[in-house]
């Protein structure tokens, strides 16, 4: 068996363990289940130092096969996180758009009857009338198969189409991005701004 931290977009600064049968690359997402819900998060590294004692939570499934993160914002997240005393996981799924989140409600239907068929034949006999089934019960209906990873190449594909929604519970952020022009002069800045900002010119 082996074990993992995994960073989730909480604001509790901790670190959560998880194991696995397999030997996993960090920088991907995962399915994980915390306080009775399943979560969304992120494996960080492998640990080898655990408490035999402890009866440590399966992770429930891969989501990613390539990195979530580019190696420079993957660099930004863990300084974020210690400047400004925040969780790690806040600050990598800061970076990332909300919708890629299990916790964000989705609906799916049918897109391509021929394709669809062929490589998923339990999905298309569930939502083969063309009507919008909600993924959760899809889930319970099909089972382990209808991983998260392979709805997305779905979508991807074509072969099917993808509603997300929020929960009322949720309040949609908007994201906020940085263009750098030619800096001409640096203006007066704080301490705690200076840093930042040449932080950011280092990237």
């Amino acid at each position: 068996m082996n074990y993992y931290e995994v960073s989730l977009n909480i604001d509790i600064p901790m670190k959560f363990i998880y194991s696995h049968e397999d030997l996993l690359s960090i920088n991907r997402r995962c399915i994980v289940e915390f306080s009775k819900s399943i979560r969304t998060g992120i494996i960080v590294k492998k640990v080898d130092n655990i408490n035999l004692e402890i009866d440590y939570k399966p992770i429930v499934e891969i989501v990613d096969s390539e990195d979530i993160l580019s190696p420079e914002l993957w660099r930004l997240s863990f300084w974020i996180s210690d400047y400004y005393r925040c969780s790690l996981g806040k600050a990598m799924f800061s970076m990332l758009p909300k919708g890629i989140s299990v916790e964000v409600q989705s609906e799916l239907r049918l897109k391509s009857e021929k394709e669809l068929i062929k490589v998923f034949p339990e999905l298309y006999e569930a939502i083969k009338n063309g009507e919008w089934f909600k993924v959760p019960k899809l889930r319970v209906e099909i089972g382990k198969q209808l991983t998260f990873s392979r709805l997305e190449t779905l979508e991807k594909g074509n072969l099917i189409e993808i509603k997300r929604y929020y929960d009322s519970k949720v309040k949609v952020k908007k994201a906020n991005y940085i263009f750098f022009q030619e800096i001409v002069e640096v203006p007066k800045l704080s301490n705690k701004q200076s840093e930042a900002f040449y932080h950011l010119l280092e990237m």
